[in-house]
Formats: structure tokens, C-alpha cells, sequence
């Protein structure tokens, strides 16, 4: 399936599931100024159906595991981000769990290419 289809699909049965759950608790908001509407669709797009759809593609161009791999990377880059771009403090136990991030995908890549090696 294309990957722009399954972000769509993706997207859509998640904002009915939050419709769903929001409507009847009455946890949804709809009376946001234009401003917070803008963003929240601009942040909405892009953490959703941008990350399904380069997730997606990146599964077909590198496969599967090579993509896990990567996207096991994701808590790291947002410290990261965090650090540079919002000037968050970084906390003993962030870099810890950066650590045992980074040695979990070392051991997890050194596994596959033992793997392959043995074939």
C-alpha cells in the first residue's frame, strides 16, 4: 500500500476514535481560536501523517528492521531537539535512558549482523 494511503487511512480512524472518545466525555475542545486551530492542524500533519508516511517509506526503501532500528533513535532526537532547540535541561536520568537506547540498538544491529554473517 502507498504510504501517503495508509497515513491517510491511519489518520482518519484515529481522528474518529478521538471524536468518539472526546464527544460523549467532553475532553474535545472546539472552541479554539483560528490561531490554535492553524497550529494544532500544522502539528497534527506533520506528527501523524508526515511521520506515517516517511515511517512507510522508509520501511520499503531500508526494510523492516533497518527501520526499526531507526526510529528506535527517536527518543534520543527528541532530547536532542529539546536540549537545542527549547533550551530544556537534560537530566541525569534522560541521558540514561539515551544510553540504554543507544546500547540496545548497538546489541540489537550487532545481533543482525552476526545473524547474517552465521547464513
Amino acid at each position: 500500500m502507498h504510504p501517503h494511503k495508509a497515513a491517510c487511512y491511519m489518520g482518519l480512524l484515529n481522528a474518529a476514535a478521538m471524536l468518539a472518545v472526546g464527544l460523549p466525555t467532553h475532553q474535545l475542545r472546539l472552541a479554539l481560536p483560528p490561531a490554535a486551530l492553524g497550529l494544532s492542524f500544522l502539528l497534527a500533519v506533520s506528527t501523524s501523517f508526515l511521520a506515517v508516511s516517511l515511517l512507510q517509506w522508509g520501511i520499503r526503501l531500508l526494510g523492516a528492521s533497518s527501520a526499526a532500528l531507526f526510529s528506535m533513535l527517536e527518543p534520543i532526537t527528541s532530547v536532542a531537539v529539546g536540549c537545542l532547540a527549547l533550551a530544556e535541561s537534560v537530566s541525569r536520568r534522560s541521558l540514561l535512558g539515551c544510553a540504554l537506547i543507544l546500547a540496545g540498538v548497538a546489541l540489537t544491529a550487532l545481533a543482525s549482523q552476526r545473524q547474517a554473517v552465521e547464513k
